[in-house]
């Protein structure tokens, strides 16, 4: 069983807590926010901080679902604490200089730094990158997309 900590328990945490608990193969072993009543309003073990999370549930991975302008901090933490895996929200870091050397951390541990990009995948991505890799629309000048799914 794979151990998973959430650092962040505001609203996109709740899109992340449901992942985790539907996958087979995964525990939620605990979550930490700075605010108490986010945390106390889930089903799983809470924690007032990274560090305490990190030493007390020892988990194999960790989702920092938590803004840019925190994830530096908590990715130094996290590879400290030698977790398996770190899972990111994009973007990842406040600046170029701040993602090269936090990446170039993560590197020089091993640790997995995984950074969330959730709609590369999906299909609507794929079609229309494969019309511009097919060059079926022409050239392409500029483009705006806009998607939401009703979730905010």
């Amino acid at each position: 069983m794979t151990r998973v900590a959430c650092l962040g328990a505001g609203y996109f945490a709740q899109f992340h807590i449901e992942a985790w608990q539907r996958l087979t193969g995964a525990e939620l072993v605990g979550v930490s926010d700075l605010n108490p009543r986010l945390v106390e309003a889930l089903d799983i073990p809470g924690f007032g901080d990274l560090g305490t999370m990190l030493r007390v549930a020892k988990p194999d991975i960790v989702d920092l679902i938590i803004p840019p302008h925190a994830q530096a901090r908590a990715i130094r933490t996290c590879l400290a604490a030698g977790v398996q895996a770190i899972i990111c929200q994009k973007p990842f870091c406040q600046d170029v200089d701040e993602a090269v050397n936090i990446t170039a951390e993560a590197q020089a541990t091993g640790i997995p730094l995984i950074i969330h990009e959730n709609f590369r995948w999906q299909p609507w991505y794929r079609s229309l990158k494969a019309a511009l890799d097919t060059g079926r629309i022409g050239e392409l000048h500029q483009i705006t997309f806009r998607f939401r799914t009703g979730d905010g």
